[in-house]
């Protein structure tokens, strides 16, 4: 029975994984030590040193600079207004011409002085200096005759009134728009038209006028009325010619380009004060000024170039209307 449990003890122990040496000299066999290393969470790492990367700041469209593109003038209008003239008990004679003049619709009016008259003699003198004949304009004659009765009724005798009027001011009281405009006065015991015209072309001031080739047409008035006491004759000539004779420049254009001169002076300050804080920061923290920036420029750039192609648009327009209007000066011619 002994022998039995002892049996069954072995075999269970077989089962479980146990060994049993049948030797008659068994020894138990060595272990050797596994060495283990301990870690540390706080151990320093080896010093491993990144690759030096400059940050560069983001690249800076170029700004165009605007030249500076002179704008042409254009030619005031002229106004030529000759010392006035007085005849007082004077024969002057006028030599006579055989020049034909071409008959136009002109009223005559009564009296020893008359438009028609002295609208030929007129023309009578510019031909025989070579110069083109002036029509005959109603609204300038219209012009002529409020002058001279205005200077009746206020007894005066210039060219600019008591209030300030003048040839300019009645020309645009009357939407008379010109290129140049002339006036003369003359007034005196006249007895015919030739002696008031030999008496304008005896004088240098008033002669020139006449004779101006930049005249085109003419209003004329001749009224008697009363000066110092006496009947005279009031006569008044107005020398123009017509702003549709040279069509200036178009004012849109003109316009346009001085609103782009506002908003590319408001580009270069915005661009300027950008500038300014770009360079003031550390590189990497400008990116998104450094794009506000650049689109400036862009837009900038853009408008240079645009108001350079209008410039030249208008110059060209401009040089094409100072051309046909002809040398003139804003200075006011007065006979000595």
């Amino acid at each position: 029975m002994v022998s039995f449990f002892v049996g069954t003890l072995l075999s269970a122990f077989s089962f479980l994984g146990g060994h049993i040496d049948h030797s008659p000299t068994h020894s138990t066999p060595a272990i050797h030590p596994v060495s283990i290393v301990a870690t540390s969470t706080s151990a320093t790492p080896p010093n491993v040193k990144s690759p030096s990367i400059p940050i560069k700041k983001p690249s800076l469209s170029k700004q165009v600079a605007l030249q500076k593109i002179t704008v042409q003038k254009i030619v005031p209008p002229k106004i030529v207004t000759p010392e006035p003239l007085i005849v007082v008990m004077s024969t002057p004679t006028l030599a006579s011409t055989s020049e034909t003049i071409k008959e136009v619709a002109i009223p005559t009016a009564l009296g020893a002085l008359n438009q028609k008259d002295i609208f030929t003699i007129i023309n009578s003198e510019r031909i025989k200096a070579g110069d083109q004949p002036v029509t005959f304009n109603g609204l300038l004659s219209t012009i002529a005759e409020v002058k001279a009765l205005d200077m009746i009724k206020n007894q005066y005798f210039a060219h600019i009134a008591p209030d300030g009027t003048d040839i300019a001011k009645l020309a645009k009281e009357y939407q008379y728009e010109y290129l140049n405009v002339g006036e003369n006065l003359a007034l005196g015991d006249f007895t015919s038209s030739a002696q008031v015209m030999d008496g304008w072309m005896h004088s240098p001031g008033h002669r020139a006028n006449i004779l101006n080739t930049h005249f085109t047409e003419v209003g004329i008035a001749a009224i008697k009325g009363e000066w110092e006491g006496r009947e005279v004759w009031f006569a008044v000539q107005e020398f123009g010619r017509p702003q549709s004779d040279c069509p200036k420049p178009e004012s849109a254009l003109s316009e346009r380009i001085q609103s782009y001169e506002t908003e590319i002076t408001q580009y270069e300050t915005q661009l300027v004060a950008l500038r300014t804080e770009i360079d003031s920061k550390p590189a990497g923290t400008v990116n998104e000024k450094v794009d506000e920036y650049n689109m400036y420029v862009e837009a900038h750039n853009k408008l240079v170039a645009l108001i350079k192609q209008e410039i030249n648009v208008y110059n060209a327009a401009a040089s094409t209307y100072n051309t046909c209007v002809g040398p003139t000066s804003t200075s006011t011619s007065v006979a000595e």
